[in-house]
């Protein structure tokens, strides 16, 4: 049986533009929050920064994706402490765009839904967690 698969890109204003949904919780909005606005350019050239989601993935499929990712990018910076969540810099520009990474993603976690942000220029994070979890983001990210 063949599954259909449906592959849609989309920028950050037609995600934004989406009608935004109540959880059951009763909280209204697009889940985005801002805080730390983050510093997008490094010698006046954009960092490229991505946000890849997946649902459970193995710990094999992880280290698959990571080992594939720093085979195209050796000098990609990532950050992956919340489950399906990993974050991207490239600090060289050399990532192209979501698709690539999507692709990439796709070879390494077949069969399982995943999405992929291309973060753009003033966007903003905010998050919660103990200890060192977010140094990185701290370090790269901002």
């Amino acid at each position: 049986m063949k599954v259909g698969i449906t592959e849609r890109v989309y920028n950050l204003g037609e995600l934004l533009a989406l009608p935004k949904r109540t959880s059951s919780a009763g909280f209204k909005g697009t889940g985005i929050q801002s805080v730390a606005p983050s510093n997008q350019t490094q010698g006046g050239k954009r960092v490229k920064r991505f946000i890849v989601g997946t649902n459970g993935t193995t710990p094999e499929q992880d280290s698959t994706f990571l080992t594939l990712v720093k085979a195209h990018w050796p000098d990609i910076g990532w950050w992956h402490r919340l489950g399906g969540t990993w974050l991207f810099v490239d600090p060289n520009d050399l990532m192209v765009d979501a698709v690539e990474l999507r692709d990439i993603a796709k070879e390494a976690f077949p069969y399982v839904n995943l999405v992929v942000f291309d973060i753009p220029e003033g966007s903003t994070w905010a998050g919660f967690g103990v200890g060192q979890d977010f140094a990185w983001i701290h370090s790269w990210w901002e």
